[in-house]
Order: C-alpha cells, then sequence, then structure tokens
C-alpha cells in the first residue's frame, strides 16, 4: 500500500471509529432514556413495548461496542503499520 493509500485508509478508519462511538452513545441513551420511562411509567405508556425495545436496544448496543472495539483495533494496526 502507498503512503497516500495508507493515509487514505488510516482517515476512513478513524472515521469508522467515530461512526461506532456516535452508535454506541446514541444506543445508551436510549436505554437511559427507556430505562427512565420504566421506572415512573405513566398512564398510556405501553411498558410491554417499551420493555422489548430496551431489549432490542441492549442487543444492538452490544453489537455497536463490538463494532467500535473492531474499528479502534484497525485504526491502531494502521497507526503503528507506518513504523
Amino acid at each position: 500500500m502507498s503512503a497516500h493509500q495508507l493515509s487514505k485508509e488510516r482517515q476512513r478508519a478513524r472515521n469508522q471509529v467515530i461512526a461506532a462511538e456516535s452508535r454506541v452513545h446514541t444506543m445508551e441513551e436510549r436505554i437511559r432514556q427507556i430505562e427512565m420511562v420504566l421506572s415512573h411509567p405513566s398512564a398510556g405508556v405501553n411498558v410491554v413495548a417499551l420493555s422489548q425495545e430496551h431489549g432490542g436496544v441492549q442487543t444492538a448496543l452490544s453489537e455497536a461496542l463490538i463494532a467500535w472495539e473492531q474499528a479502534g483495533a484497525y485504526a491502531e494496526a494502521l497507526e503503528q503499520s507506518s513504523g
């Protein structure tokens, strides 16, 4: 890989880390919101639907954390490849 290609790949990898981190934060925030509503449900709140969403968001968060870790490891490997 040429120096130019390596530089472009590093930038792409850094962007992937940023995007993955953003997804993690979004999922964490949604979990907090759901938990807040579930801890003090008001009339008309569909607790079952929120509980199901909570489980789905937790699964998505786990996947987002894995993607973030993988993106970070790849970006780090590219940074180290320059010596």
